[in-house]
């Protein structure tokens, strides 16, 4: 009997342990995966932002109003 409780502890801190990183790595994995999504994402939203205040600076003079208009897009995006 003290040879099997020792036996299966270590099998199981073991097999907790293996568990444990590959908990981790897959949490990881995810965690990294949404964050570079959101990088992606807030990039893209910059870069429309920089375009529709462009498009804003360009029309400025012809059309005033619609310059406003997409500088307001431009805070909503």
């Amino acid at each position: 009997m003290q040879f099997i409780f020792p036996t299966a502890q270590r099998l199981f801190d073991l097999a907790s342990a293996s568990m444990r990183l590959l908990f981790n790595n897959v949490f990881m994995r995810g965690v990294e995966r949404s964050t570079s999504e959101v990088t992606c994402t807030q990039a893209k939203r910059l870069s429309t932002t920089k375009k529709l205040n462009r498009i804003a600076r360009d029309v400025e003079i012809s059309q005033p109003n619609l310059a406003a208009e997409l500088r307001y897009f431009a805070t909503r995006n």
